[in-house]
């Protein structure tokens, strides 16, 4: 009886690993991809953990509201990188944007910029990435537990500038 049972779990936590692979499909991290490139000549890459958050939290003061929200920021930007690099950089990192959501979109002569989002619940995002993209890439990844109502508050307030 034992080892039906034991067959029976075995099964089961295979097929829920297939099921999660079917649903979302094995792709390399928005940050992954930050690391992958960090080495090449042209690249800046930070990324900020939970420990330098909370000290950055401190350092803010009333200025870092929205900072409250964040347990985790990755910084990359390329510029001066070789156009054949340059376009591998970019393949890598929209085939690492697949499972995002669009939130809003920006362009201006040369320059597009997309914030995209994945939502923990309806009520929480849990990742927020800015990407920018003309003669120079930039990404900013923000990792946490930021409230809808936070994003819709600083959208009403550029509104209102």
């Amino acid at each position: 009886m034992k080892k039906i049972f034991t067959v029976i779990a075995a099964v089961l936590y295979g097929i829920s690993f297939m099921t999660a692979a079917e649903i979302r499909p094995a792709q390399k991290s928005v940050i992954a991809v930050m690391k992958t490139y960090d080495s090449v000549d042209g690249v800046e890459f930070i990324n900020i953990g939970p420990m330098l958050m909370n000290l950055a939290r401190h350092s803010a003061g009333d200025d870092g509201d929205f900072m409250k929200y964040l347990d985790r920021m990755a910084v990359f930007s390329a510029s001066d990188v070789p156009e054949k690099q340059m376009r591998k950089m970019v393949d890598d990192f929209q085939a690492s944007l697949s499972g995002y959501e669009p939130l809003l979109q920006a362009s201006e002569e040369n320059e597009n910029v997309t914030i995209y989002i994945a939502k923990k619940d309806e009520k929480t995002i849990s990742e927020m990435i800015v990407y920018a993209q003309d003669s120079e890439l930039a990404v900013i990844v923000m990792k946490g537990e930021i409230p809808v109502s936070e994003i819709e508050n600083m959208a009403s307030d550029a509104m209102n500038m």
